[in-house]
């Protein structure tokens, strides 16, 4: 499979009001992860709406965290992401292999269920366009 990934300067995120950005989709340009001040489950706080599941971060990582993001740098973001917060997966449409963010469209989504409990949750696998697969979510 050929990825026609586009070419020239293109923005990968979007800031979106003085404490929100979106990340957008290198191949189609749609919204993939949403990073914002905001309410969640009753509670306001710092945010992640990404296409496996929606949780917060604690606010003191907003300052780092939308740092990273203004500079488009997925690579430390994810790393950061996995290292000081509890999206232990980091970014799920990000592959770190291509260096790349993908929308839910893009990438090939496989849910597991736990085997000792019949209808329990596990994880996400995902399979990215170019092949690359990885927990994306857990």
């Amino acid at each position: 499979m050929t990825l026609k990934v586009p070419k020239g300067p293109r923005r990968r995120t979007v800031q979106t009001g003085t404490e929100s950005f979106e990340v957008l989709c290198d191949l189609c340009g749609k919204s993939t992860q949403v990073f914002k001040k905001g309410l969640f489950l009753g509670d306001i706080g710092f945010v992640y709406t990404g296409i496996t599941h929606e949780t917060t971060i604690p606010m003191t990582e907003m300052a780092p965290v939308f740092d990273l993001l203004g500079k488009e740098a997925f690579g430390e973001l994810h790393k950061y992401l996995r290292e000081k917060t509890t999206l232990w997966e980091g970014l799920d449409a990000y592959c770190p292999e291509c260096n790349l963010i993908y929308c839910k469209d893009h990438w090939i989504m496989e849910v597991k269920y736990d085997d000792d409990f019949p209808g329990f949750y596990d994880c996400t696998y995902g399979t990215c366009p170019k092949g690359h697969r990885r927990m994306i979510d857990d």
